[in-house]
């Protein structure tokens, strides 16, 4: 991995590819679910909810959760894998954290990893609070006093994860990295991956909500729900459906 790392090997490297599938994704639990709070049915601030609306209660659908933490506290997916049967996979780059989420037994893929910035693998720092940790380029956490709270983290486009599952079509993907969600979208070749909806945390995004909905409708998308709020502040975007022109309204145009 550190020879792919330092030759920044593409998204699609079939030896990256490999060493995902075989080394670092987590399969699904085969055990009963261990949760702090098994009656509690809907763990995200709004999210779910609502994408479960839009997607018309959608059955076995799938999933990515990037900052899944626990795999239950403020967790978007949790719903749709215990009432939809949803599988998916959650990505989370604090390995204390990823320990309490594995014996957490959820029916989905799991990485400890990050999402990278970058359209190719690489290492970055983690720094912060367990829960609002954020990743950090090697170069400029040098700079920073607090070392011993920092660890080293392997970041993976997101594209390469999904090769490693052999599923390029999404119908959920929570986004929420503290700052790194422009980077991370901007790694994904969208002519290649069908990503239904989203929710991405937008108040550290530079020009906020607007700029974010903006740049999202450049890649097909629209937004549609902003939620803002304790522990929240996501925008919910849906694919936008492309305009079917029938042979009469062509030919009224022409005529």
């Amino acid at each position: 991995m550190t020879k792919l790392n330092k030759r920044k090997v593409g998204a699609d490297d079939s030896r990256l590819i490999e060493l995902i599938r075989d080394y670092y994704l987590v399969a699904p639990s085969n055990k009963p679910y261990s949760l702090d709070h098994p009656d509690s049915l809907d763990n995200s601030r709004g999210q779910a909810p609502i994408i479960d609306n839009m997607l018309k209660y959608k059955e076995n659908g799938f999933y990515v959760e990037s900052g899944a933490y626990d795999g239950e506290i403020l967790s978007n997916t949790l719903l749709f894998e215990r009432m939809r049967n949803w599988n998916g996979v959650l990505v989370e780059p604090n390995p204390d954290v990823f320990k309490k989420l594995i014996k957490k037994n959820r029916n989905a893929y799991a990485i400890n990893a990050c999402l990278s910035t970058e359209p190719y693998p690489t290492k970055k720092v983690l720094t912060g609070t367990s829960l609002q940790a954020k990743v950090l380029s090697q170069k400029s956490s040098k700079k920073r006093k607090q070392k011993k709270q920092q660890k080293l983290v392997q970041c993976f486009p997101l594209y390469s994860i999904l090769l490693a599952l052999n599923q390029t079509s999404v119908d959920y993907f929570s986004l929420d990295v503290e700052g790194d969600e422009k980077g991370v979208l901007g790694t994904i070749p969208w002519q290649k991956v069908k990503i239904d909806m989203l929710s991405v945390e937008y108040d550290k995004w530079q020009g906020g909500v607007r700029q974010l909905c903006k740049y999202m409708f450049t890649k097909g998308y629209d937004c549609l729900v902003t939620l803002s709020g304790y522990l929240v502040t996501d925008v919910i975007l849906k694919k936008k459906t492309p305009r079917v022109r029938t042979r009469t309204a062509a030919a009224n145009e022409i005529s």
